[in-house]
């Protein structure tokens, strides 16, 4: 979500943490360096690890972390990870039709109940509740953003991913209460592209993925929040 996509016409400059670290620069009226650990396909677990892994090294600074995530965990699938990593040292042949037939028939597997999510709901919870709770040990300011929507023909494709994402950012918004101090910030970019559009701020070959309006919009809640935390006139 926060990388470029060179295909959709997003460039490197155009992407929102970026545009956040442009504008704190000129308030700050100093260099702010960013440091983004964003990837592709990536599940709560595999980006707790990274940032558990780095923070080693940062030691207890100052420093602003913007957390986002979820779309990967709560996506409902056809096949879980263990039956699509078989699935996919088949042969060619087999796992092509394989892979044709789940395309084809994703809507009626999900209707039926027999799909999966990488993530469980508990296991999000849990994972998302140790990493909150470390995360607001060190001193940072916290910014969460929750899952965006997606857009209905992406739904009649993949029956339950709205239902799956108002679940999913319910969690997110019960964890975040439940810091005592230091509370992180939880920015609604879900309510937020609702109401400004979600046609507009989400491309509509994979409904999830944002557009360059959709990249201003989080820069804008973000910047909103810490024009706010600075005490900076609008």
């Amino acid at each position: 979500m926060s990388l470029p996509r060179a295909s959709d016409g997003i460039a490197y400059d155009d992407t929102y943490p970026e545009i956040v670290r442009r504008q704190l620069a000129i308030w700050a009226e100093t260099p702010i360096a960013l440091y983004n650990r964003s990837y592709g396909g990536a599940t709560i677990a595999d980006l707790k690890r990274v940032c558990d892994y780095d923070s080693t090294y940062f030691g207890d600074i100052d420093e602003i972390v913007i957390l986002q995530l979820g779309i990967v965990d709560c996506a409902p699938r056809p096949l879980g990870p263990t039956l699509r990593y078989f699935v996919g040292r088949l042969p060619y042949r087999i796992k092509h039709k394989t892979i044709r037939f789940l395309h084809n028939n994703r809507a009626k597997i999900l209707r039926a109940g027999l799909g999966s999510r990488f993530t469980s709901p508990t296991t999000f919870e849990k994972l998302y509740r140790e990493w909150l709770r470390t995360i607001c040990q060190r001193r940072s300011v916290v910014y969460i953003l929750n899952i965006a929507p997606t857009l209905p023909h992406i739904e009649e494709h993949s029956p339950g991913l709205m239902a799956s994402i108002r679940l999913y950012n319910a969690t997110i918004s019960t964890l975040v209460s439940e810091i005592p101090a230091n509370r992180p910030i939880l920015i609604d970019v879900h309510e937020a592209i609702m109401s400004l559009g979600a046609a507009r701020c989400i491309h509509p070959d994979d409904g999830h993925h944002i557009t360059s309006t959709g990249h201003r919009l989080y820069a804008d809640l973000i910047l909103a929040e810490e024009r706010k935390r600075l005490g900076l006139s609008c």
